[in-house]
């Protein structure tokens, strides 16, 4: 994987790495199958589709997801897997780095991560590399500011884009919480990558 790697095009594919293919579509979402061929080299591949602000993961090996599921989507995240490594991380050490743990199957943990006005993450460590996608606020950008252990807030304020996606490899893993000192609820979904 890549180094930190951060994009906020609007395009349909936000990350491409020599790891994993990252592509959103807005819906409704209609004809993707087609539009949208999968990746040469694909292992594995993950749908997160968001309908009414509720997030959802599927995983399906054959790169297909029903249609329906599709259609009545408001939005639609592919993770195309191009790799798998083969160390994985002990279950004891697992820590929440999100609000809502969506999927684990021992290759990826997805989580919904939900902060609303004035709320605060719990101080956490990521120990395996990871990517997030800032999901639609509904006003374009929010504002987090990150958190030390002692629950100060440090360095600047982060202006944060909706579809703003960036990836973390492992030498650049940390530990932190997150404030939103925006006015909005604030949205990510992350992705670790245990396997």
């Amino acid at each position: 994987m890549d180094p930190v790697h951060c994009t906020s095009e609007g395009c349909s594919q936000l990350l491409n790495t020599s790891g994993y293919v990252l592509d959103k579509l807005v819906g409704p979402v209609v004809g993707w199958h087609s539009s949208h061929p999968t990746p040469q080299g694909t292992v594995a591949t993950y749908w997160l589709c968001s309908k009414n602000g509720e997030l959802s993961c599927h995983r399906n090996p054959l790169d297909y997801v029903s249609e329906e599921v599709l259609h009545h989507s408001d939005y639609v995240l592919r993770l195309c897997l191009l790799k798998v490594d083969q160390c994985i991380l002990e279950d004891a050490n697992v820590q929440p780095v999100g609000t809502k743990l969506l999927m684990d199957d021992r290759i990826l943990r997805v989580w919904s991560f939900e902060l609303g006005p004035g709320e605060q993450s719990e101080f956490h460590e990521h120990q395996v590399p990871y990517i997030f996608v800032n999901l639609p606020s509904g006003i374009g950008a929010n504002l987090t500011q990150e958190v030390n252990s002692k629950g100060d807030l440090v360095g600047s304020s982060c202006r944060q884009q909706d579809w703003e996606s960036c990836s973390v490899d492992s030498a650049h893993l940390g530990a932190h919480a997150l404030r939103n000192i925006g006015e909005s609820k604030f949205v990510q979904c992350i992705v670790e990558f245990v396997a």
